[in-house]
């Protein structure tokens, strides 16, 4: 099952095996100022960018507007429950503007004439996912990240936070209790290299 995991792993691909991996208690600098980052329906992104804690001004403007232009069609999708109707659109804005730094990297190489950067998350444990998680990872989707999330457990996934079903389910072999992932480094990648699409295929046989 590991192997199986570890042969999806290539160097654009960020890998989070604890659940969960972003929590409300987490320190971010941008809390305090998310409420003045959304007026008249609109991001404020000039404020945003001159806000001390603005953490992307390294990336190439391109990047950062990118990244903004789609945060402001993000909250106005209502994709999360609860935006605009009990503040969840500055636990969108605090969270997206947050992002880690690996996370900021890919973005700033990120070719979109080339391979899409890759999220592999592993929900092993027995424990829920955060609102702040489900937010990140449907954003990186956005952005253009593969997002792959692999729940040994079967238990409910990120569908608790949306307003309508939006992630593709695959069920594939019996569910598997209290495992522990290991650190993926020591596990030998083996075989050619291949696609996602090949990987996942070959995944899902020998599961």
């Amino acid at each position: 099952y590991w192997s199986s995991i570890r042969q999806l792993l290539t160097e654009d691909t960020i890998l989070i095996d604890r659940v969960p991996h972003i929590s409300r208690q987490d320190d971010n600098p941008l809390k305090p100022y998310a409420t003045q980052f959304w007026r008249n329906n609109r991001l404020q992104k000039t404020a945003i960018k001159r806000c001390p804690a603005y953490q992307y001004n390294l990336l190439r403007e391109s990047v950062q507007d990118y990244i903004l232009d789609n945060l402001e069609q993000f909250i106005n999708s209502r994709i999360i429950k609860g935006t605009f109707e009990n503040g969840t659109e500055y636990i969108i804005l605090s969270t997206l503007l947050n992002l880690a730094k690996d996370v900021q990297q890919l973005l700033h190489k990120f070719d979109f004439t080339k391979k899409n950067p890759k999220v592999v998350y592993v929900a092993a444990e027995d424990k829920s996912f955060s609102q702040e998680d489900a937010i990140t990872m449907t954003f990186l989707n956005r952005l253009g990240f593969d997002v792959l999330v692999f729940v040994p457990t079967g238990y409910q996934c990120f569908e608790q936070y949306f307003q309508n079903p939006i992630c593709m389910e695959h069920q594939i072999g019996e569910y598997l209790y209290c495992l522990t992932p290991p650190p993926m480094t020591s596990i030998p990648a083996g075989g050619k290299r291949k696609g996602w699409r090949e990987k996942l295929k070959d995944f899902a046989e020998r599961i």
